[in-house]
């Protein structure tokens, strides 16, 4: 049975819907601290869950990535550098969202 559109219940086990995607995304933090490049990933809503698979060849020292749903069909992937000097190579991220 369905619970709300968002999963499904096998054997008294609840399972959530999961929706995922992926992108090739290019950051450029050589001048900014941090930069916003987003996923479309039909179905997401803001709220929803999500895991993000990040390349390990576009992590460079002092980096960090932040995801979220941002709006409807939209994961935002944040990288930040302090050190302004990042220029990660471009990669396919993917991100996984869970509806529960």
């Amino acid at each position: 049975s369905l619970r709300a559109n968002k999963g499904l219940y096998v054997g008294g086990q609840f399972i959530p819907k999961i929706l995922r995607a992926s992108a090739t995304l290019d950051y450029d933090l050589t001048a900014v601290t941090c930069q916003d490049l987003t996923i479309t990933v039909t179905g997401a809503v803001v709220g929803d869950d999500v895991a993000a698979g990040i390349p390990n060849g576009s992590v460079v020292a002092d980096e960090t990535f932040g995801y979220w749903v941002s709006s409807a069909n939209t994961v935002t992937i944040r990288a930040c550098d302090g050190a302004l000097a990042g220029n990660p190579a471009s990669g396919t991220f993917s991100v996984t969202v869970i509806q529960r």
